[in-house]
């Protein structure tokens, strides 16, 4: 008997799995996560809402396959945030890492992202 897939949302994933995902576009985010600059940080600040918000693009389809084609806004609008800051990106504190600290918001300003 073959265990299902569960989604990625589910919260159970890891960077380290995600790393080896099916999909081209999870798998490049979560190795960037998991190199320069932000390997300095411990892996569980990378767990529930911020996987969740990585993986919540992708289409669970029956059988427990991923559907790599459909790719929501919001995906795109992380992988763009990431992309422009890669090398420069600071993060000041795990509140905004998580996206829980309702006044940090990032703001572009006609170059790479500021917070």
């Amino acid at each position: 008997m073959i265990e299902a897939i569960k989604p990625p949302w589910t919260g159970e994933w890891t960077l380290a799995q995600l790393s080896v995902h099916p999909n081209s576009r999870v798998q490049a985010v979560a190795q960037r996560l998991l190199g320069p600059p932000f390997n300095y940080l411990r892996e569980d600040m990378f767990t529930g809402q911020l996987i969740n918000r990585l993986c919540e693009f992708v289409q669970v389809l029956p059988g427990g396959r991923y559907d790599a084609s459909r790719i929501q806004e919001g995906w795109n609008d992380w992988a763009n945030c990431l992309e422009q800051v890669q090398g420069t990106f600071f993060i000041p504190s795990r509140a905004w890492t998580l996206g829980m600290e309702p006044r940090a918001r990032l703001v572009r300003l006609g170059g790479p992202w500021q917070r």
